[in-house]
């Protein structure tokens, strides 16, 4: 069955949960809680594109491949955006091309938060 949901070029899950890195966040799988500010959260959905290259040039001289090549592995992402609300956070991260100067999101976290009282 074809998900009509899916976000042109998104990876699926199935093939990131063939992945266990606890180093990315992009290996985390759904339903994955964690504690956080005294409650807990569960990651409800995720959106995830394949990293290095430019959806909208299809450039790789991009600032995560850069930053990589550099060594550095910790300040790979260009920016970070996170939204929070009384039910749940939204984490996104964004890369930018260096060939046609834009940004675009590499990958979308959505947690949900636990109701008081429930806990893992």
């Amino acid at each position: 069955m074809i998900n009509k949901h899916k976000a042109k070029n998104e990876i699926p899950h199935e093939e990131l949960d063939k992945f266990d890195s606890p180093d990315s966040a992009r290996y985390t799988k759904i339903g994955y809680k964690k504690k956080v500010n005294g409650g807990h959260i569960e990651l409800i959905d995720k959106v995830i594109y394949p990293i290095n290259i430019c959806p909208h040039c299809g450039s790789e001289a991009t600032f995560h491949r850069r930053v990589q090549e550099s060594g550095d592995v910790v300040g790979n992402v260009w920016e970070a955006k996170q939204i929070e609300s009384p039910k749940g956070l939204t984490y996104m991260k964004f890369d930018y091309c260096l060939d046609c100067h834009r940004e675009f999101l590499i990958e979308l976290y959505i947690w949900k938060k636990e109701e008081s009282g429930s806990s893992t």
